[in-house]
């Protein structure tokens, strides 16, 4: 019995370990683009890789439109 319940919490913890991973990606705020903004500034100021905002934004290049 007691071997059942270590293995029921260790499953549950990397079941919510995984789920952690996984909303890695979801976007957690919304930025407006203002004028003088840097895709690189944004992505210091929002604490993210250039590359990862770039793809999460779909862009190829870092040149930003207000």
């Amino acid at each position: 019995m007691m071997k059942r319940r270590i293995f029921l919490w260790m499953g549950l913890i990397i079941l919510f370990l995984s789920l952690g991973i996984c909303q890695e990606g979801v976007a957690r705020e919304k930025y407006k683009v203002k004028r003088g903004d840097t895709l690189a500034k944004i992505s210091s100021e929002l604490g993210v890789s250039l590359q990862a905002l770039k793809k999460a934004n779909n862009l190829k290049s870092s040149a930003l439109k207000p």
